[in-house]
């Protein structure tokens, strides 16, 4: 996954999230490591891989390289920072992924049924894309890059960029205010979700 300071879509939607309370909830039940990449260094790998292409094609030349920052870690851990700056605690209800999966489903089709008959723009809460992402460990070696292009990608800190975000954000709420204003919505969305996960599940296993 790729990262930068001053990314307007991924980071700020996240803080949106934090500040909504959705963020309570952890999705899986196990441990997930990914991958991520600052834009400056898929900058320099592809310098790397040009250098070497001038010097020699048969180095490089028609291969793949795996990119990356080279610390895979758990996405909770390497959002920490965000949650921090934000005097909000790390999810501590974990959810199984399949009810995760089903209710981004249901919050995609309900978005979708919202524009097309009302015109009413709405983005769900979360997506099955997001789900996905942060359910599924996804990570790669870049020893390849490292020896035949000398890659060596740089250490640039998360905490920059949100750094940055909090500059620009003008609200910030604490966990407290969080809870007292969405708890009646925290508890109708989860027997919603797990009522409709089950009736799910027994129509599937009874087919």
């Amino acid at each position: 996954m790729f990262r930068f300071e001053h990314e307007k879509k991924h980071l700020p939607r996240i803080a949106s999230r934090i500040e909504q309370g959705v963020t309570i909830f952890k999705f899986g039940l196990g441990t997930c490591i990914l991958d991520w990449c600052h834009v400056k260094n898929l900058v320099e790998a592809h310098i790397c891989a040009d250098r070497k292409l001038k010097k020699s094609m048969n180095v490089s030349c028609g291969k793949e390289y795996n990119i990356s920052d080279g610390a895979p870690s758990d996405p909770y851990v390497f959002l920490f920072p965000l949650f921090k700056a934000m005097e909000q605690p790390l999810p501590q209800i974990s959810l199984p992924f399949y009810l995760v999966f089903f209710f981004a489903f249901l919050s995609e089709k309900l978005t979708s049924f919202l524009l097309v008959v009302f015109g009413y723009r709405l983005e769900p809460i979360v997506t099955r894309n997001e789900c996905l992402k942060v359910c599924t460990s996804h990570y790669c070696d870049i020893s390849a890059a490292k020896e035949e292009l000398l890659y060596r990608p740089g250490n640039y800190k998360f905490s920059d960029a949100v750094d940055i975000l909090m500059q620009e954000r003008k609200t910030k709420r604490r966990w407290s205010e969080i809870i007292n204003d969405n708890r009646v919505k925290f508890y109708i969305a989860f027997s919603i979700a797990l009522v409709a996960y089950y009736i799910f599940k027994f129509i599937y296993q009874e087919e």
